[in-house]
C-alpha cells in the first residue's frame, strides 16, 4: 500500500526537482545562466490528476480499514484502467484537456 502512495510522492518531490538542480548547479559552475526549460505544456494538468488520484487512493484505503481486501485490489485496478485511459486519451487527443 505504501508503495502506491509513496512512490508518487517521491517521484514529484524528488524526482523532478533534483535533476533540475543538478543541472542548475552544473550551468552555474561553468559559468552559465542556470535556467532550466521545461517543454511539457501538459505539467499542470498531469500534477492535478496525481493528487486526485493520491487523495483517492488514501480515500478508498481509509474506507477498507486499511486492510487488503480483494474490493481493495479490485479499485486500485479501476484506478489504474482509469489512469491509462485518461492519459493515453490525452496523448493522442482522444480527450480533450481538462486543464
Amino acid at each position: 500500500m505504501s508503495s502506491s502512495i509513496g512512490s508518487n510522492i517521491f517521484d514529484v518531490l524528488i524526482g523532478l526537482p533534483v535533476p533540475w538542480l543538478a543541472f542548475s548547479a552544473w550551468q552555474s559552475y561553468n559559468g552559465k545562466e542556470p535556467v532550466v526549460g521545461v517543454a511539457a505544456p501538459t505539467l499542470f494538468c498531469s500534477l492535478i490528476i496525481l493528487f486526485i488520484m493520491v487523495g483517492t487512493v488514501i480515500g478508498i484505503i481509509v474506507a477498507n480499514n486499511w486492510c487488503l481486501t480483494k474490493n481493495l485490489g479490485y479499485s486500485m485496478f479501476v484506478l489504474y484502467v482509469l489512469f491509462v485511459f485518461q492519459d493515453v486519451g490525452r496523448t493522442y487527443s482522444w480527450i480533450p484537456e481538462f486543464c
